[in-house]
């Protein structure tokens, strides 16, 4: 038929056409209901798991290979949306930013990395929400540890939206692939001249002397094993060197980006902001707090933040 002649006679090109369908269904309740009622719609997409082809999954749904369909059909809808279930949530993410999509999640694992994806979809993505599924079920540790980061992003909420505006936000989180297998290498990114690397610290696991249970929930396959690393970071510019480091399990060192001379710690204070985003300053840390001068480490266990100023030195 015409529509072969298009898209292709295989199974490709019939998935194309029915997300083209979809779409434009879509479409049409989309617009009634703006006429309505104008809120701010989305469609919300079951991922793929590898090696899936078309018709082995929700096919035609608005998935990343078919996010120019649905947005060219369905003009109505303010964002395409992914529920992420699956471990590499970071991949999962940046496949969603793009053509001006923002990145809002509906769904996602409430597994014991579901605090460090959060807030490295904010600090990275610009990330707007982002709903751990079935929140009301989880364990009490893992609840304090969601409460935990929910609190600290509040009073940074307004911080984390000026930064993020004038590009002086970025996020380090461990890479996590599809089944659970960690990336040992550091990971790096680049704010104000400086490139922090992020190393991030083991889970304490239950027996060893000093250290917490591992939160558990009945996520299935999709939580992570005992041995993955739970934490992340948001580092935000706040001045030409001075930065707040948002996060849990990182150890963040500091080089200059154009390789010229070295960065050095000026000062590292502990606190909190609060919901107006006044900074409530509590411990100045050094000698073994900050290994001489030479890192910032944000213990494990619980969400911190920590005001950063640094400088430039031969």
């Amino acid at each position: 038929g015409a529509w072969s002649d298009i898209f292709g006679p295989d199974a490709q090109g019939q998935e194309v056409f029915s997300a083209w369908q979809f779409a434009n269904y879509v479409e049409k309740v989309a617009a009634s209901g703006k006429k309505e009622y104008p809120l701010p719609m989305y469609a919300n997409a079951a991922l793929i798991r590898p090696g899936y082809l078309p018709g082995q999954y929700p096919s035609a749904g608005p998935l990343p290979h078919l996010l120019e369909v649905w947005r060219a059909a369905a003009p109505s809808l303010d964002m395409i949306c992914p529920d992420i279930y699956f471990p590499n949530f970071l991949e999962w993410c940046g496949r969603y930013v793009r053509n001006g999509n923002p990145l809002f999640i509906p769904e996602m694992v409430a597994s014991a990395r579901a605090p460090a994806n959060a807030v490295y979809a904010a600090a990275q993505f610009g990330a707007i929400g982002f709903g751990p599924f079935s929140i009301e079920n989880v364990s009490p540790e893992r609840e304090r540890q969601i409460a935990d980061c929910y609190k600290t992003l509040a009073g940074l909420s307004e911080i984390i939206l000026n930064c993020r505006q004038n590009k002086k936000a970025i996020g380090l989180s461990p890479l996590v692939a599809f089944d659970w297998t960690i990336d040992e290498h550091p990971q790096r990114g680049e704010l104000g001249g400086i490139v922090f690397e992020a190393k991030f610290d083991m889970p304490a696991i239950a027996g060893n002397a000093g250290t917490t249970v591992l939160p558990t929930l009945g996520s299935g396959k999709w939580d992570a094993p005992p041995d993955t690393p739970l934490g992340a970071a948001m580092i935000l510019q706040l001045s030409a060197d001075e930065f707040a480091i948002a996060g849990m399990g990182v150890t963040l060192t500091f080089a200059p980006a154009d390789g010229k001379g070295k960065v050095g710690i000026e000062s590292v204070q502990e606190g909190r902001y609060d919901k107006g985003g006044t900074w409530i300053g509590a411990r100045w840390l050094n000698g073994d707090e900050t290994h001489q001068g030479r890192h910032v480490h944000l213990p494990d266990g619980t969400w911190s933040v920590q005001r950063v100023k640094l400088y430039r030195y031969e």
